[in-house]
């Protein structure tokens, strides 16, 4: 599946990670099992990731302790019903 190596090398880095202060909540850039940079905001992080890759697979995601779970429902009327 897409970006399931880059999310294992997150899983595999995220106890280092976590474990300097400095780095809490900064955005890392992967591609594939390697850690490409840190950067301080999501938009800085995207903008390096497609000025390497372009239209290549690469994954952006914030150092957290406890991932976010994020719930989405689908409008099940249509306007005007």
């Amino acid at each position: 599946m897409l970006l399931d190596t880059e999310m294992a090398t997150y899983r595999r880095l995220k106890p280092e990670l976590l474990a300097d202060p400095a780095k809490r909540g900064q955005f890392v850039l992967i591609k594939g099992e390697e850690l490409l940079g840190l950067f301080p905001t999501r938009e800085e992080a995207l903008l390096a990731g497609e000025e390497r890759f372009l239209f290549e697979a690469y994954m952006v995601k914030q150092i957290v302790e406890v991932e976010p779970v994020y719930y989405f429902s689908r409008n099940l009327t249509r306007p005007g019903s």
